[in-house]
């Protein structure tokens, strides 16, 4: 469990930092940094705000850095 904890605080980590170069986008970044497990599997659901498909796949490849 601790190593999923130590994942989940390194993703958000890394999309407060994403937020920074986007500051328009911050709070919808921010939002969409909840981690949830469903089946042993982490998932993560974008804010639904979010409609930039860059950031989206910026936030996308963090995730998958992360989790993988």
């Amino acid at each position: 469990m601790d190593q999923n904890l130590e994942r989940i605080e390194r993703f958000r980590l890394r999309l407060l930092e994403l937020s920074n170069k986007y500051p328009s986008q911050r709070q919808s970044i921010i939002e969409s940094s909840t981690i949830v497990y469903m089946n042993c599997k982490p998932t993560f659901n974008f804010s639904k705000h979010l409609q930039d498909e860059k950031i989206k796949g910026k936030i996308q490849n963090i995730f998958n850095e992360v989790f993988q």
